[in-house]
């Protein structure tokens, strides 16, 4: 099914020949028996995937009502709030005000002041003593060309 053939709109026996698209290049060197097997598979594929698809919505819409439920059981536990609206939202201002007042005075950097923090000391720990051949510093270029030299099995050169 590389090229297919379309017979001349005269209809004297001359063939267009036809080359597969980019988008059926997948299809290249196939039968098209194979080729119809390949798009059954797909459409069993699409089938199942859309079964997994509705599932889920499924799946979703269950536990949207099941939170719902749970919100509208919570709402009904809920206290009523007394008041008008105007009442309740009529202290927001003054409230906010009162918070910023006490996080500036938590916050706020005083000298000669210690933090409650500052006050724990920490428990100073010695470091343990290491082996004295342990020698953590950048080698220098004898070691690293005696290094290679030994990889490379130069033992004798150096």
């Amino acid at each position: 099914m590389d090229e297919i053939y379309l017979q001349d709109e005269t209809g004297r026996g001359h063939f267009i020949p036809c080359a597969l698209t980019e988008k059926s290049r997948h299809h290249q060197g196939r039968t098209l028996w194979e080729i119809d097997q390949i798009r059954q598979e797909e459409s069993r594929a699409a089938r199942n995937h859309e079964r997994q698809i509705l599932r889920g919505r499924i799946n979703l819409a269950e536990n949207i009502k099941g939170i719902v439920q749970e919100a509208q059981t919570m709402r009904v536990d809920a206290p009523d709030p007394s008041g008008s609206n105007r009442q309740r939202t009529g202290s927001i201002r003054e409230n906010r005000r009162v918070e910023k007042r006490e996080n500036q005075e938590r916050e706020a950097f005083r000298p000669g002041r210690r933090r409650e923090d500052a006050s724990v000391k920490g428990e100073i720990l010695p470091f343990p003593k290491g082996n004295p051949e342990d020698d953590y510093s950048l080698p220098d270029i004898t070691e690293i060309l005696r290094a290679q030299n030994e990889e490379h099995g130069d033992d004798d050169a150096g």
